[in-house]
C-alpha cells in the first residue's frame, strides 16, 4: 500500500484507510496459518537444520551434476549446502533487527498513546465542548461559530501535541520501511541464487538409485556398492532442500500488513495535523475529534499486535 499523499485526500477518507488497514492487520493477527509467531518458529527451526546438516556433514558426501537431468553423483553437495547454510544464516541478523524493531514498536506506541491522551486532556477542556467530550458528532453538525480566544490558545497546544505524534509514527515508519526492505533483498537473494540449486537437487533426489541391502560386510559389500544413498537419506535431503522461499514468505506477509496499516495511520497522521494548523471556528475542531476517535479506537488494536509482534521475535 503506497501512502496517499495530503493533497489528493480528506481527513474522513485518511481515517476510513486507516480503518481498513488497521483492520487487515487485526485479521492477519487472529488467523491460525501464517501468524507471525508461527512463522518466526518455523524459520529458526528450518535455518537451525540447515546449519545442523552443514556442521555434520554428509558421510556419504554425494553432490549433484547437471547434464541434461539433475543427477546425484559422488562430489561436492556439501558445498550447496554450506553455501545454502550461510546464506540463510543472514535470518538471524534479520530476526534480531526485528526484535529490536518490535521493542522500538511497543515504546511507540506508548508514547503515541501518550500523545493522544494528552490531545484528549486539553480537549476536554475547551469551552466549546462544555465538559462534554461526548457531544464532539452533534457539535461537528451544528452551526458554525468562530473559536474563542481561549479555545484557539487550547487548540495550538493540541496542534503541537499532534505535531509530535505524527512525528512519532513517522519515525518508526522509515525504520519499518528498512526492516520490509531488508526482508524483500533476502527473499529475492534467495530465489535468485539459491532455489534454481535447490530445485535440481529435489529433481535428482526424485531418481537417485538408493541402497535397498542392509548387509554391509564381505562378501556381500559389493552386492550394494554401485548406490550411494539411503532412503532416509533421500527422505532427509527432500525435507530440507524441497522448501520454498525458506518459509520467508509468512513472516514477509505479515511484516508488509504491518507496513501498509502504518502507512494508513501515517497518511490520517499527516491529514488530521494539517487539518488542526488551520482549525478556527467550532465545526471544523469538533470534525477533528470526530475522527481523532476513531483513530484512538484503531490505536487499541495497533498496540495490541505491537506486543504480539514483541513475542514472536522474543
Amino acid at each position: 500500500m503506497n501512502p496517499i499523499t495530503i493533497t489528493s485526500i480528506t481527513m474522513q477518507e485518511a481515517a476510513q484507510a486507516m480503518e481498513v488497514g488497521v483492520a487487515a492487520l487485526f485479521k492477519k493477527a487472529r488467523s491460525g496459518q501464517g501468524r507471525l509467531e508461527v512463522a518466526v518458529a518455523e524459520l529458526d527451526a528450518y535455518v537451525r537444520r540447515i546449519q545442523d546438516l552443514h556442521r555434520e556433514r554428509l558421510p556419504y558426501g554425494v553432490s549433484y551434476s547437471y547434464v541434461s537431468e539433475p543427477v546425484l553423483s559422488i562430489g561436492n553437495l556439501n558445498r550447496l549446502i554450506a553455501n545454502v547454510s550461510y546464506r540463510s544464516s543472514y535470518w538471524w541478523s534479520l530476526r534480531r533487527n526485528g526484535s529490536s524493531l518490535s521493542n522500538a514498536l511497543v515504546g511507540y506506541t506508548q508514547t503515541i498513546a501518550q500523545r493522544s491522551a494528552d490531545i484528549q486532556s486539553i480537549a476536554s477542556k475547551l469551552e466549546m465542548a462544555g465538559g462534554r467530550t461526548e457531544r464532539w458528532e452533534v457539535l461537528s453538525r451544528e452551526g458554525d461559530l468562530a473559536l474563542s480566544a481561549i479555545d484557539r490558545i487550547h487548540v495550538r497546544r493540541m496542534a503541537a501535541q499532534m505535531s509530535s505524534l505524527r512525528m512519532e509514527i513517522e519515525t518508526f515508519q522509515l525504520q519499518l520501511s528498512a526492516y520490509v526492505a531488508r526482508i524483500e533483498d533476502f527473499r529475492e537473494i534467495h530465489r535468485r541464487e539459491l532455489q534454481p540449486e535447490l530445485e535440481k537437487v529435489v529433481k535428482a533426489l526424485e531418481t537417485v538409485e538408493v541402497r535397498e541391502c542392509t548387509l554391509r560386510f564381505e562378501p556381500f559389500w559389493t552386492n550394494c556398492r554401485k548406490a550411494t544413498f539411503e532412503e532416509e537419506d533421500r527422505v532427509r535431503l527432500k525435507a530440507i532442500f524441497g522448501v520454498r522461499g525458506l518459509s520467508l514468505a509468512d513472516v514477509h506477509s505479515n511484516i508488509e500488513t504491518l507496513h501498509s496499516a502504518w502507512q494508513a495511520i501515517g497518511t490520517y497522521a499527516e491529514s488530521a495535523d494539517r487539518h488542526l494548523k488551520t482549525v478556527s471556528r467550532q465545526r471544523e475542531l469538533a470534525r477533528f475529534m470526530v475522527y481523532f476517535k476513531i483513530f484512538l479506537g484503531q490505536w487499541k488494536q495497533v498496540a495490541g499486535q505491537a506486543e504480539q509482534m514483541r513475542e514472536a521475535f522474543a
